[in-house]
């Protein structure tokens, strides 16, 4: 095995021989070296490394386990079908003489439609533990830093859904869009499910994976289905979920053991659109998770953004189980946010294995932003597609399918969902030690509708779910399912429940149980209001628009929880702005069950 170095005078391609120091081209075992300043271009197949680890130095620096170091630019062809192996771990610990660069396509100069990159992650199918042996990127300068790039020019919507249902054996498909979606293309289809919900609804893996054969606008012909698609309620059309895992751009673990080792990208810039990824089962690397983003935005320029990729977890042939697919650590969120946009991650878990996150948020920093993102448990379930720890984030459109929680949220933080389903799943929350606030959770053929622990404080609004007036009314542990004392003040609502839109409740959490504070049923304009006692007062306050010939009801519901209430309901009428009549009422005078 020799060292490589390339030219330093400016690069060139990789199989021509002037482009490195001594005219000699790597050989498959050989180091690599890209020098400061020069930009090496993959043109066609290049591999090297020899995938032997040798100990657990520092990931940051030159030494005998990097097989390739990285101090200018490695880039992808733009002209040729181009592929990077590398035997061993690419690192970088960028100073203020360079800046690092894997450029696999950028937004200005993406990788053309018909032009194929791979990037193979651990070609040998190196099994022995380390560090790192993936790449280990850190930025120490806040002028340059290490970069990462993969992007496509031909973009997909990733994640649509089914516009009716279908049963098996269906080979063509309406969906709400197919922007660039071609023939060839692979999906994957959600199962059906169905009520009541009497077992565990995760063990339904009727999933379908079939390729695209024609495209009429967003009529897709598919090779025949296994088992049916779609909902079963007309409005619940998010139950239908389909995702196109197709790219030209390819992010894949190799070896027989499909092992795909960390990404690990400290202070810099990692930016994905419109990638593939293959056989991200991780394991022997920090934390064993495989895009692992951290402190993004903490210098000027860096970031951490993913758009329109599919990422899939087959765990065949290990016996692990990993910790998460993308993962944010503490981002500073300087110039942009650290988010995730069109992106799905399936998962297929063998054994006793199982995956604790597929998006995954820890730890401070500022908020992450997740948009129109599913997650997907397709042979074992996962914890949670959506997990939070000690960060702000927030999640629109979002979707979780065979999972123990949609969104597990827990220590102090402080998240927003904003039209997100969970489907298929055991519990829908997670929220434990903290501050967790839920806000328009779509809840569909999920057996327990919440899992809270202590310490948990918050709010949690749930939208159109599937469970009977019965499983409401008669037994808190029939809808929510709660570790050990839930402390005082907790506010949990149902709204529009079996899409009844005049039905809403709010409850209270007091102790080990939560106390219904008002029932409203049939009246759109019917207003509730609780007290709980003198320790503790709990604010209510809603408004709606009057017109001629509306009727009001006002009901005050109290609980006997306490001898002695305080507090006072307030009834005002406006007109714009301006208070015509207003009128307090002392709960002091109140005595129990009133």
């Amino acid at each position: 095995m020799s060292t490589i170095i390339s030219n330093g005078i400016g690069g060139g391609l990789w199989h021509t021989p002037a482009t490195w120091s001594g005219g000699v081209v790597p050989a498959v075992n050989d180091t690599v070296v890209i020098d400061a300043g020069d930009v090496v271009e993959l043109d066609g197949d290049c591999e090297c490394g020899d995938g032997v680890y040798v100990s657990d130095s520092s990931p940051y620096s030159p030494s005998s386990n990097f097989r390739l170091w990285l101090k200018g630019t490695l880039k992808a062809s733009r002209t040729v079908d181009s592929s990077l192996a590398v035997k061993g771990m690419i690192g970088a610990d960028v100073g203020s003489g360079w800046e690092s660069t894997l450029d696999f396509g950028t937004e200005a100069d993406p990788i053309p439609a018909d032009i194929n990159f791979t990037w193979h992650m651990n070609k040998s199918g190196f099994t022995g533990q380390g560090y790192y042996f993936g790449v280990g990127f850190y930025s120490r300068s806040t002028s340059r830093m290490a970069k990462i790039f993969m992007r496509s020019a031909k973009h997909r919507v990733r994640n649509v859904w089914l516009t009716q249902a279908y049963p098996a054996g269906a080979t063509s498909i309406e969906v709400n869009d197919a922007t660039g979606w071609e023939v060839g293309d692979e999906l994957i289809l959600t199962p059906q499910w169905t009520l009541p919900v009497t077992a565990d609804p995760r063990t339904n893996y009727d999933y379908d994976e079939v390729t695209i054969t024609s495209v009429s606008g967003t009529t897709i012909g598919i090779t025949a289905t296994t088992y049916p698609h779609g909902y079963d309620d007309a409005n619940d059309i998010e139950a239908g979920a389909v995702s196109n895992i197709t790219s030209n751009v390819i992010l894949t673990g190799d070896g027989d053991d499909r092992i795909f080792p960390s990404i690990y990208n400290a202070r810099g810039v990692n930016d994905f659109k419109d990638v593939g990824g293959r056989y991200m089962n991780n394991r022997y690397s920090l934390n064993t998770c495989c895009l692992r983003m951290v402190n993004g935005g903490v210098y000027q320029g860096s970031y951490d953004r993913i758009e329109s990729c599919a990422f899939g977890v087959d765990s065949r042939g290990l016996n692990d189980s990993m910790n998460g697919v993308i993962y944010f650590y503490s981002p500073y969120q300087r110039d942009r946010q650290s988010k995730v946009i069109d992106t799905a991650i399936y998962a297929k878990m063998y054994g006793t294995q199982k995956i604790t996150a597929m998006f995954r948020s820890y730890y401070g920093g500022r908020n992450s932003s997740y948009e129109d993102c599913n997650g997907y448990g397709m042979t074992r379930y996962c914890d949670a597609p959506f997990s939070n720890y000690q960060q702000p984030s927030t999640y629109t459109h979002c979707k979780a399918f065979n999972t123990t929680y949609s969104f597990q949220l827990h220590d102090n933080v402080d998240t927003d969902t904003y039209n997100c389903w969970s489907v298929g799943t055991l519990y829908n929350a997670n929220t434990y030690n903290g501050t967790a606030f839920h806000n328009d959770l779509h809840i569909r053929f999920s057996r327990y509708l919440a899992y809270f622990q202590t310490g948990w404080r918050g709010k949690f609004v749930a939208r159109r779910w599937d469970f009977d007036d019965e499983h409401v009314y008669s037994s808190s542990d029939n809808y929510v399912y709660y570790g050990s004392g839930l402390p005082d003040g907790n506010l949990y609502k149902f709204e529009d429940i079996q899409n009844d839109t005049n039905k809403q409740q709010w409850y209270y959490s007091y102790g080990r149980k939560w106390w219904e504070l008002t029932t409203l049923r049939n009246d759109p304009h019917a207003i509730g209001m609780s007290s709980k006692s003198d320790t503790y007062v709990v604010p209510h306050e809603r408004t709606f628009d009057a017109v001629t010939g509306d009727a009001m009801l006002v009901g005050l519901y109290v609980k006997n929880l306490s001898a002695s209430y305080v507090g006072t309901l307030t009834m005002s009428i406006l007109q714009g702005s301006e208070v015509i009549v207003s009128e307090d009422f002392d709960l002091t005078t109140l005595t129990a069950d009133e």
